[in-house]
C-alpha cells in the first residue's frame, strides 16, 4: 500500500539529524511489525511499533512514528494515528518530504475525512515550509533539486499552483537536474493536479527540453532529424520497464531529438511491428507481478527461480515475427535482467543464437566503491581493467556500472561491449537438489552488439543501468553507453 514518494537516495531526510534507537529489542521490534504490516494483521503490526516507539522515547525516527500512524489507521483506530501524527507534527525542523510523507499515503485514506486530518497536516505543512525558507538559502546541488520539487508538490496540495510551478520549475532550471529528478516529476501522481491548469503539458516540455540540451549533443542523431526514426517500447507483457513508467523520461527526451516514440500493448505480429525501426524490451514477465508473488508463495519456491515466475513471456510465433523483422531491416534493444528474466525472454534469446544463463551474476571484488558501499551488488567495468569492448558504441566510454543482471555469451559475429571480470560468478538454483550453485562467468559478458541479416542487435544483461537513477550516476559512462547504443541502433555516424 505504501506508493512512490518523490525522493532521491533520501537527501532531504538526511538533511535533519533525528536521533537513532540501534538496541536489538528495538530493531527486533521494527522488523516484526514490518511483517505484520505485509501479512494485513494492521492491529498487532501497530501495537508491535507502538512498543518500540515506547521503547525509543524521544529518540524514536521520524519514520517509525509515521509507521505507528498508518498501521493505527489500518486498523482503524483514528485516534491512535493522531495521536502519533501530532508527535510528528511537534518535531522540529521537518520537511517537505516529511509532510509527503504522511499526505501522499494511502495508508491514511480512512481518516482524510476526519476534521483532526486538516488540522494536523496544516501544522505538517507550516512546519516544513519554515525549515524550507531557512535551509534553502544555504542548500544547494542535488538537495536543492529535491527539496525544489518536493515544496512545488507540496504547494500542489494546498491549491496554490503559483507557487508549484514556481518551485517546479527552480528544480528543473538547476545545472544539477538529472534523469532520475525529471522521472520523479512527470511520474508522480500528484503532477496530473496541474493539468486542470493546463500547466503539466509545459513543465513536460520544459524537462524533456532540458534534459535533451543536457544529455545529448546536437550532432548525435544528425540522420534521425532528417528521416525520424520510429521506435516502440514494449509494453503488452508485463514489462518491468517501459514508456509510462521507467522509460518516461528517455521517450520524451529522445522526441526533442526527432523520434517517434510509442509504446506497445497486445502481442506481437508482422502488423505492429510494421513501419517500426527501432524496438526495445526489458523485462517481461508471464503474468501480472502480484499474480506471480501469490502463487510464487504458494509453491515455496526461491522467487527467481520459482515456475511461476519463469514461464515464456513471448510465444515461438512472437519470437519468430520480432526475428524476421530484425532480418529485414530492424533495431532490436533487448534487456534481460537477473533470473528470472533471462528464462521469461528464452523464445527471444533462442532466436537470435544468444546464451543467457539462467542466473544472478556477482563479483564482490568489482564492485563500484562509488554507489555500492555494503551489498557487493555491482559490478564496474573499466576500459584500464580491459572490461571494455572495442565496438564504436564503447567509443568515449571508460567505465559502467551494472547492478547484478545476469551473464550471457552472443552469437558468431557478435562482439562485446562489457567482459565480466575473471572473479565474477552466476548464482542459480538446482530444483533437483533444492540447492543453490556458484558457476564461473569467466569468458562471459553483460552486454554484446552483432548485425543480423539487415538489421542490428544489441542484448544486454543488465536493466537498472537504463532507469533514470542508473543513468544519472555521476563519474561513469552510463548515459554516455545507452546514447551510443541508441545511435548505433539508429544508424547515426558513431564518432
Amino acid at each position: 500500500m505504501k506508493k512512490k514518494l518523490v525522493t532521491v537516495g533520501c537527501l532531504l531526510g538526511t538533511l535533519f539529524s533525528f536521533s537513532q534507537v540501534n538496541s536489538k529489542d528495538y530493531n527486533d521490534l521494527i522488523t516484526k511489525s514490518r511483517l505484520l504490516y505485509q501479512a494485513k494483521d494492521y492491529r498487532n503490526a501497530a501495537i508491535t511499533v507502538s512498543s518500540a516507539v515506547r521503547m525509543g522515547g524521544d529518540s524514536t525516527p521520524i519514520i517509525d512514528r509515521d509507521r505507528a500512524a498508518y498501521t493505527w489507521s489500518l486498523a482503524g483506530n483514528a485516534d491512535s494515528s493522531f495521536y502519533y501524527l501530532n508527535t510528528i507534527a511537534d518535531m522540529e525542523n521537518l520537511t517537505f518530504e516529511n509532510f509527503r510523507w504522511v499526505t501522499e499515503d494511502e495508508d491514511f485514506t480512512s481518516i482524510h475525512n476526519d476534521p483532526r486530518w486538516k488540522a494536523v497536516t496544516d501544522k505538517l505543512f507550516d512546519k516544513a515550509r519554515n525549515t524550507f525558507y531557512i535551509s534553502k538559502k544555504t542548500i544547494d546541488g542535488k538537495a536543492a533539486v529535491v527539496q525544489n520539487y518536493n515544496a512545488g508538490f507540496a504547494w500542489v496540495t494546498h491549491e496554490n499552483i503559483d507557487s508549484a510551478n514556481y518551485y517546479l520549475n527552480a528544480a528543473i532550471d538547476s545545472k544539477d537536474f538529472k534523469f532520475e529528478d525529471a522521472y520523479n516529476i512527470v511520474t508522480d501522481n500528484i503532477f496530473r493536479t496541474l493539468e486542470k491548469d493546463n500547466q503539466s503539458k509545459t513543465l513536460r516540455d520544459k524537462i524533456f527540453s532540458k534534459l535533451n540540451k543536457t544529455y545529448i549533443p546536437a550532432s548525435a542523431f544528425v540522420k534521425t532529424i532528417k528521416s525520424p526514426r520510429r521506435l516502440l517500447i514494449d509494453g503488452g507483457h508485463y514489462n518491468l520497464h517501459e514508456i509510462n513508467g521507467t522509460y518516461a523520461t528517455l521517450a520524451g527526451t529522445l522526441r526533442k531529438s526527432g523520434f517517434e516514440v510509442s509504446g506497445f500493448e497486445g502481442k506481437f505480429d508482422e502488423k505492429s511491428l510494421a513501419n517500426i525501426d527501432m524496438l526495445i524490451i526489458t523485462n517481461p514477465h508471464p503474468d501480472r507481478i502480484d499474480s506471480i508473488n501469490q502463487r510464487i508463495r504458494r509453491s515455496n519456491e526461491p522467487p527467481r527461480w520459482a515456475a511461476a515466475a519463469t514461464l515464456s513471456a513471448y510465444t515461438e510465433m512472437e519470437a519468430s515475427v520480432i526475428e524476421n523483422w530484425v532480418k529485414k531491416g530492424g533495431s532490436l534493444l533487448l534487456i534481460l535482467d537477473h533470473a528470472p528474466f533471462g528464462q521469461v525472454g528464452r523464445m527471444l534469446t533462442a532466436a537470435f543464437g544468444i546464451e543467457n544463463r539462467f542466473a544472478s551474476t556477482y563479483d564482490s571484488l568489482s564492485r563500484d566503491p562509488a554507489v555500492d558501499t555494503l551489498t557487493a551488488k555491482t559490478i564496474l567495468f573499466t576500459r584500464s581493467k580491459g572490461l571494455i569492448g572495442k565496438h564504436p558504441i564503447m567509443n568515449g566510454v571508460d567505465s559502467v556500472t551494472t547492478y547484478t543482471g545476469e551473464s550471457l555469451i552472443g552469437p558468431s559475429g557478435s562482439e562485446v561491449l562489457l567482459l565480466l571480470p575473471s572473479t565474477a560468478t552466476d548464482l542459480d538454483w538446482i530444483p533437483e537438489t533444492k540447492q543453490y550453485r556458484n558457476r564461473s562467468a569467466a569468458g562471459r559478458s553483460q552486454a554484446v552488439a552483432f548485425d543480423y541479416g539487415k538489421g542490428r542487435v544489441v542484448m544486454l544483461g543488465e536493466a537498472a543501468i537504463t532507469r533514470p537513477s542508473g543513468l544519472s550516476v555521476a563519474n561513469r559512462g552510463n548515459w554516455k553507453f545507452i546514447l551510443n547504443i541508441l545511435r548505433w541502433l539508429a544508424r547515426e555516424k558513431m564518432d
